[in-house]
């Protein structure tokens, strides 16, 4: 059955899941697999923006196990490189 809003219980996982979202996606997921594509440079951006502001000179490495411990998830290196840009215009803004 679905919902008004994309929202539709799921049988296999036994509970509601929201399956459109028109607008900006603002949460994650605790249970993101591997090959979660939506889990992409901005959503990674905006959860790594205060550790790119407390520290510009962060390693993408450091990036890259912080998403693993939080979201059980890890990501490549150039999609950390790419977050971490995107994390450094939202802080500091464009560098032209």
């Amino acid at each position: 059955m679905l919902l008004e809003g994309g929202v539709s219980f799921s049988k296999i996982h036994k509970r509601w899941e929201l399956k459109k979202l028109n607008g900006i996606h603002t949460c994650t997921n605790s249970f993101i697999s591997q090959d979660h594509v939506r889990l992409d440079s901005s959503v990674i951006a905006h959860n790594i923006v205060h550790l790119v502001k407390t520290n510009p000179g962060i390693e993408i490495k450091t990036l890259i196990v912080d998403m693993h411990q939080r979201f059980g998830y890890t990501i490549s290196y150039i999609k950390a490189w790419t977050a971490k840009q995107k994390a450094l215009e939202m802080t500091f803004r464009s560098w032209e």
